[in-house]
């Protein structure tokens, strides 16, 4: 397991990351590659190994950045639609060449 994803989340045991690795899986994405796109279904979370990923919003054809995810982070916003059934609100888009640990909604759901 990645040191740093274990020390910014100090509270997830090694057994719990161990079964979240189990039903998930880890993709690479390249700097300006779109890990989510808007309007778009959520069919994983995501949680951010290594790298960085900004988080926009698109209002009136304007993008505003909501937030970066960091190593450790995982997306609320891919979360809370993913938990609803929603389309995604949001545009991940890698900020920098990054790994990231996609957990399907239907296994979190029952996890």
């Amino acid at each position: 397991m990645d040191n740093s994803f274990k020390k910014n989340i100090p509270e997830l045991s090694a057994s719990l990351m161990d079964r979240l690795k189990e039903v998930g899986n880890t993709r690479r994405i390249m700097k300006g590659e779109v890990l989510l796109q808007e309007d778009a279904p959520v069919y994983s979370i995501p949680i951010l190994l290594s790298g960085a990923v900004k988080v926009n919003q698109i209002e009136e054809d304007k993008e505003m950045l909501l937030y970066y995810l960091k190593s450790g982070d995982m997306c609320i916003m891919s979360f809370l639609g993913g938990l609803y059934g929603e389309k995604s609100k949001i545009k991940a888009v890698a900020g920098e060449d990054s790994e990231v640990l996609l957990i399907p909604v239907n296994r979190l759901v029952n996890f």
